[in-house]
């Protein structure tokens, strides 16, 4: 079947993404104290929140995400725009685990990002207090992105 299509190049943040944010943050702090995931996805017209059960072992300090639902979003005809994952009781800046989930060392030995053009949320749950930070991966490290 292979691999899923991501939308490459620029995603600028828009309103349509950002109004997904308040139904996020209510996802995620139903999933409190596990670390949640959801995607954002867009096709023409229509844009989308996909929630993503976290399969993790170990779902209260690691994310993953069934990559099945990736085809799923393609065999829509949406092309992910956004993934979204929460930090328990931690901050909205990236973990060492999300910056090594979120890029790969090609043959030249130049660090990739994994989907490149896709935004990563990260939301901050301390119980009912939700904050986010959105980042962009470039060349091997995040860039945040004003809300």
């Amino acid at each position: 079947m292979g691999r899923p299509k991501i939308i490459s190049g620029e995603i600028r943040l828009n309103e349509q993404m950002t109004s997904f944010f308040p139904a996020v943050a209510d996802y995620f702090r139903d999933v409190y104290p596990a670390e949640a995931c959801c995607i954002i996805a867009g096709r023409e017209g229509e844009t989308r929140l996909f929630k993503a059960p976290n399969i993790s072992k170990n779902p209260t300090y690691f994310f993953e995400m069934d990559p099945r639902l990736f085809i799923e979003i393609e065999d829509l005809g949406f092309q992910v725009q956004m993934l979204a994952h929460s930090h328990p009781d931690g901050d909205c800046a990236p973990s060492r685990s999300d910056i090594e989930g979120w890029f790969f060392t090609d043959l030249n030995q130049k660090s990739r990002p994994i989907f490149p053009g896709v935004l990563f949320a990260i939301m901050s749950v301390h119980g009912v207090d939700v904050s986010a930070a959105v980042y962009g991966a470039d060349a091997g490290h995040f860039v945040e992105i004003n809300v």
